[in-house]
């Protein structure tokens, strides 16, 4: 009868509703479980950030006691092997040292 047929039919779109509206909450649960991943995406992405900033400060830091270190190197001495810089008495040469150990037991 007609009206089996359209009780038929209103069971068939009840059933594709209801299948549509669990195929609705999967995705949400998706979409929610793709905003989480993002989320912690970008804090990793922040913390890299941080972290490369802060090793490009010790690169920094690195290179500027490399070149003092190099400079150190390089600074003209007087005769006693004496560097020239400022900044501390740099220690006496043996030669000058009337109490250098050279070894003898005299």
């Amino acid at each position: 009868t007609i009206i089996d047929e359209k009780d038929k039919l209103l069971d068939t779109a009840n059933d594709k509703l209801h299948n549509a509206t669990v195929v609705v909450a999967d995705l949400e649960a998706q979409l929610d479980e793709s905003a989480d991943k993002v989320n912690t995406l970008e804090q990793q992405i922040q913390s890299h950030t941080i972290l490369g900033n802060i090793l490009q400060q010790e690169l920094q830091t690195a290179t500027q006691l490399a070149m003092c270190i190099h400079e150190a190197l390089h600074l003209p001495s007087d005769n006693n092997g004496q560097t020239s810089a400022a900044g501390g008495a740099a220690p006496s040469s043996d030669a000058n040292n009337p109490n250098a150990d050279y070894g003898s037991d005299a």
